[in-house]
């Protein structure tokens, strides 16, 4: 970790978990509860190179289809249809 505060709000960094959400191909990937420095004001997450790399290899399997996963049921809302904005 080469800085312990924010770039986006120059808050304090601190060790915890977050989930990685990225789109690959038609597929959603979520992996949860991964190592990372969160700040403490925004909740923005930073990674390790290590963890990048772990990341970046799970990303590739799942393109190359060599990554075994159970899928879950998920859904997607639009916004644009459930809220309603009074005038």
């Amino acid at each position: 970790m080469k800085s312990d505060i924010c770039m986006f709000c120059r808050g304090k960094l601190s060790k915890g978990l977050d989930n990685f959400v990225v789109k690959i191909k038609d597929h959603i990937v979520e992996l949860a509860e991964v190592p990372a420095w969160i700040c403490d004001k925004c909740g923005e997450a930073y990674f390790d190179d290590q963890i990048v790399n772990q990341i970046d290899k799970i990303r590739s399997e799942i393109r190359e289809d060599n990554f075994l996963a159970h899928p879950i049921a998920a859904g997607s809302v639009s916004l644009k249809k459930n809220i309603s904005v009074s005038e």
